[in-house]
């Protein structure tokens, strides 16, 4: 079973510019996913600032996360696509750029219907 690994890439501008807003998009985007398959496995989502110690190699680090996710969530912004990082990191990503498409359970009944 593909373990529910995702990674978001993002500018870390904008994030600071919308008072966290996109840590908390993520935060919610984790938690609504992890509803949908229920307690297990256990979603995880790489995002820096939350993952990467102070101490390490940052840039090893981001890269090890993108070669271990299992999808991968752009936030594709002006400030993302002027940040050469954001741009460099994404390229070459075997998932390229993945949309992650949530239903809540209630959905799931009314399509069925």
């Amino acid at each position: 079973m593909l373990k529910p690994i995702g990674f978001w890439s993002y500018s870390t501008s904008d994030d600071e510019h919308s008072g966290q807003r996109l840590s908390r998009l993520r935060a919610r985007v984790a938690a609504e996913f992890q509803q949908l398959i229920g307690a297990r496995p256990k979603v995880s989502s790489f995002q820096d600032k939350t993952t990467i110690q102070a101490d390490a190699d940052w840039e090893k680090e981001i890269n090890e996360a993108i070669a271990g996710c299992s999808f991968f969530v752009p936030i594709v912004t002006p400030a993302f696509l002027q940040s050469e990082w954001c741009c460099s990191a994404n390229q070459g990503t075997p998932l390229a750029i993945s949309w992650l498409a949530l239903m809540t359970p209630k959905q799931k009944r009314e399509d069925r219907a």
